[in-house]
Parts: C-alpha cells; sequence; structure tokens
C-alpha cells in the first residue's frame, strides 16, 4: 500500500468532516434571530438583499447608539431603522472594510452611511486585522470567502474558525447581550492621569505617518464601495472629553483632500458635547448622551438641515 495515497484521503476526509462540522454550527447559529440590541456580533445582523434607511460605523463611539437597550432609543431620536455595524474592542478602519464589503456583497442596500470616524482607527493592527471581535462572530462561509479574499492575516482567520470548535463556543454560541437597559454612568472627573492612560489605551502602538498610509486605503475603498452602491456617506468625528487627540488633524487634511475624490459630509463634533452628564468615561456617551446627539446632531444631518455648529 502507498503511504501518499492514504495520507492525502486521511486529510481529504478530515476536512470534510471539518466542514460538515462548521456547516452544523452555522446552522445552530442561525437558529434564532438577533438584534442590534442583543448581539455585539454583526453577521446576525446582515441579511440577504435588505434595504436600510441608515448603516452605522465605526467602532466602540459607534457602538453605543445600540448596546445596553441604546437601539431602539436611537431608532426613535433619528425617526427611522437603522442597521449598527460598528464593533467595540476593534472598529478599526479595516475591519469596517471587511463589513461593508460583505454587506454590500450579500446584495443589500443602505440608503445612508453614517461612519463615526476616529483616527485610532488608523493606529494599530490590533484594532484592525487582529482585533478580537472577529472570532466572537458565527461561523459562515460566504464570510470565510471574505475574510480570504480580503487577504486576512491566516492567523486571523484561523482564530475565526477554531473559535467554532472550542467548548465556550459550543456550549454558548452567541451571546445575548440584551439584559441591560440604558447606561446612566456619569464622568464625575476628568484627570489628566485618566486622559494620559485613556490616550495610551487608544494609541497602543502610537500613531504614525506609515501606519496611517497603510490603513487610509481602506478608508478610500469605504468611500469609493458607498458610492458605488448610491449610497449617501456622511463622516463624524464623535464627542469626546479628550479634547483634540493624535492623527485628528492629520485625518482631516486626507478627508478634505478626499473630497475631491469623493462626494461626501464630513463634521468634526469631537468638541460638540462637553456635559460630563452625558459620557460613561471619557469618550463614549452615555444612554443620555446618545440620544441627545443622536436627536441634536445627527438628525439634523440625516434631514438635510445643518446641526449646530460644535464650539470652537
Amino acid at each position: 500500500m502507498k503511504p501518499f495515497p492514504t495520507a492525502m484521503k486521511f486529510l481529504a476526509m478530515n476536512a470534510a468532516a471539518a466542514l460538515l462540522a462548521l456547516a452544523f454550527l452555522s446552522a445552530t447559529d442561525s437558529r434564532r434571530g438577533f438584534s442590534n440590541g442583543q448581539t455585539q456580533a454583526n453577521l446576525p445582523l446582515i441579511p440577504g438583499n435588505g434595504r436600510f434607511s441608515l448603516l452605522i460605523m465605526g467602532a466602540s463611539h459607534g457602538r453605543v447608539f445600540s448596546e445596553k437597550g441604546n437601539h431602539a432609543r436611537t431608532e426613535r431620536a433619528l425617526g427611522m431603522p437603522v442597521l449598527n455595524l460598528s464593533q467595540g474592542r476593534g472598529g478599526g478602519v479595516r475591519s469596517m472594510d471587511l463589513y461593508l464589503s460583505y454587506f454590500y456583497r450579500r446584495g443589500n442596500h443602505a440608503a445612508c452611511l453614517l461612519y463615526l470616524i476616529h483616527p485610532f482607527a488608523f493606529g494599530s493592527p490590533v484594532f484592525n486585522e487582529y482585533h478580537s471581535r472577529l472570532e466572537e462572530e458565527p461561523f459562515r462561509l460566504d464570510f470565510l470567502a471574505e475574510l480570504i479574499r480580503n487577504r486576512y492575516p491566516a492567523g486571523s482567520i484561523a482564530g475565526y474558525v477554531q473559535n467554532k470548535f472550542s467548548p465556550d463556543w459550543i456550549r454558548r454560541g452567541l451571546a445575548d447581550t440584551s439584559s441591560e437597559d440604558g447606561d446612566w454612568r456619569m464622568v464625575r472627573d476628568v484627570a489628566p492621569e485618566s486622559v494620559a492612560a485613556r490616550d495610551a489605551n487608544m494609541y497602543p502602538d502610537g500613531f504614525t505617518a506609515a501606519r496611517f498610509a497603510r490603513y487610509s486605503p481602506y478608508l478610500e475603498h469605504i468611500l469609493a464601495l458607498a458610492e458605488s452602491q448610491g449610497t449617501r456617506i456622511i463622516l463624524v468625528f464623535p464627542p469626546t472629553l479628550l479634547g483634540t487627540q493624535r492623527g485628528m488633524k492629520e485625518l482631516q487634511a486626507y478627508l478634505e483632500a478626499a473630497k475631491k475624490r469623493h462626494h461626501f459630509l464630513f463634521r468634526d463634533f469631537h468638541a460638540a458635547v462637553q456635559d460630563r452628564n452625558l459620557f460613561r468615561d471619557l469618550d463614549h456617551l452615555n444612554t443620555q448622551g446618545a440620544d441627545y446627539f443622536a436627536r441634536a446632531f445627527i438628525r439634523p444631518l440625516l434631514a438635510g438641515d445643518e446641526a449646530p455648529s460644535p464650539p470652537p
């Protein structure tokens, strides 16, 4: 007996078994529908051939409009249904490009894209191709193909697949995060040491021109892709108590230049809200703050009216 054909047969059988197991896990994950307020994952929320009034993207600054019971409040504040693909503990510009590509490839359409963009999203692989939220997504064969098509690192793809065989995943699958109703925490003090600590957390690799040049093409692709799909594009800097942060001037200059190549609206709202009672921490709005910002700033933009000018 020849060992090589036997080994190949063994590998083929194991590959087939793995695919069957993944198909089973995919079917299991699909048995229950999730809404934006019930999960931190994005794949259960992205249908095929869906039509959406508003698509929100960003990092955790965008996720606050859906988590902890805020999604229904946001839809009421904006007066329209919303799909929020923002990612906490990730949300880098490359990961947003991945999800948007997958969204459109599945035949979906959004009338408007609201991207709460932040310069830290260009600063580190930790928030892009290596962000931890990827492993928390359910298995989808077409999403695996999207990862490969977008040339994600082999380690990230392997982690996405292997995690579906972990005892914890098999036991619980997608976590339901709908138990909390509102985040009413408030910031009591803006201490310099707290500002420095948060800055270090957001910029673990600093902010360099080389890193920005590495990730800015993904933003270029986001703009071009949304335009090609007939989606109106609005980009905003989200409110923060941290003041002007690293990379803001560079990103704003890039966006001003990008207006010559793409049609989109940009507004800098990083200083628009400074009431500490509206923040749960130094750069995330609480439930009251998210509702206020949606009504006072985002809704006028969506309606075509100019939002209030942020203070100088």
